[in-house]
């Protein structure tokens, strides 16, 4: 063999090595969550559990989970991000009272619930549209990336009110 085949043959292992190495260590927040968006269910009841999720990306790359007491079923509820949570300024606690309008998690996400309206205390948030759709995908205060741009600013003021 001559040095260019050598070349050729070194490049390509060394292409498929970085290409099955870019799909390790992947974890459970850089999968793609599934939920059926056409049959939303009402969730009421008092959260028994919050708790903060992280994916290595600090405050940024952490999510909200609650637990729901709806009767007599403890329902786990998935919202979003906590900077998007903390920028529509809502926080949750143990023992609140909130009503959730939720798309019901399939295959790997069944039994979870992914929260779509968010009521409490006449209060709501929407997190994702009826197509299931994240809010937070358009900016973090719900408004399209680049929207109301004042001052060198993105998303000044809040669209969607709680």
């Amino acid at each position: 063999m001559n040095k260019k085949t050598i070349f050729i043959i070194v490049l390509t292992v060394s292409m498929i090595t970085m290409a099955f190495a870019r799909g390790q260590g992947r974890n459970r927040a850089n999968r793609v969550h599934t939920f059926d968006v056409t049959a939303p269910v009402d969730i009421t009841g008092k959260i028994t559990k919050v708790e903060t999720v992280t994916n290595g990306k600090g405050r940024r790359g952490s999510g909200i989970h609650l637990t729901v007491a709806d009767g007599d079923k403890q329902l786990p509820i998935r919202l979003g991000p906590s900077a998007y949570l903390d920028s529509n300024r809502w926080e949750f606690k143990e023992g609140e009272n909130i009503t959730v309008k939720a798309f019901k998690g399939t295959g790997n996400d069944n039994g979870v619930f992914f929260a779509s309206h968010i009521t409490r205390n006449g209060e709501q948030l929407t997190l994702r549209d009826q197509n299931g759709f994240p809010k937070w995908s358009r900016g973090m205060n719900g408004q399209r990336m680049g929207a109301n741009r004042t001052a060198g600013r993105r998303g000044c003021g809040n669209r969607f009110n709680r």
